[in-house]
């Protein structure tokens, strides 16, 4: 339940900061490997999308608002 509302907030950050690039005209790709590397954060999870599908992410992240 946990460990996906974290995933779900990876690829929400990810896509907000997309938002920001195409503003910006900066590359969501470059800006995705710079934040990747970094070794507490990882490369896994950060390609933007148009949202995350699934019916875990949504389901789990519901049921955490309802706790």
């Amino acid at each position: 339940l946990v460990a996906n509302a974290f995933l779900a907030q990876r690829v929400s950050s990810i896509n907000s900061i997309s938002a920001l690039c195409e503003a910006t005209e900066a590359d969501v790709q470059e800006i995705s490997r710079a934040i990747g590397s970094d070794p507490r954060i990882g490369s896994r999870f950060l390609q933007s999308s148009v949202g995350f599908g699934g019916s875990c992410f949504q389901k789990d992240i519901l049921n955490l608002v309802y706790l």
